[in-house]
């Protein structure tokens, strides 16, 4: 079975999954955590991850993806090598 997450782009959908892994939106529509102290969530490359550029969770206590085009290989050859 596969550690991944990924999903569609409608907000609706990020909406729902944020709210199972305890997170929110903030007023600006940036990934923020559910909990006391509140703090905005970075992906992989260091960024605040807004809602728009997330595509989904990678393995990795919860490693958010962005959806550059750099991640997207990144995801694809991690994919490639775990099929061959």
């Amino acid at each position: 079975m596969s550690n991944e997450i990924f999903f569609s782009e409608e907000r609706e959908t990020k909406k729902m999954l944020l709210s199972i892994f305890n997170f929110k939106l903030d007023e600006d529509s940036y990934i923020i955590t559910d909990s006391e102290p509140v703090k905005k969530v970075l992906s992989r490359d260091g960024k605040e991850m807004h809602i728009d550029d997330w595509i989904g969770i990678d393995k990795g206590s919860l490693a958010f993806v962005r959806g550059s085009p750099q991640e997207i290989v990144r995801i694809a050859k991690k994919v490639k090598n775990k099929n061959a």
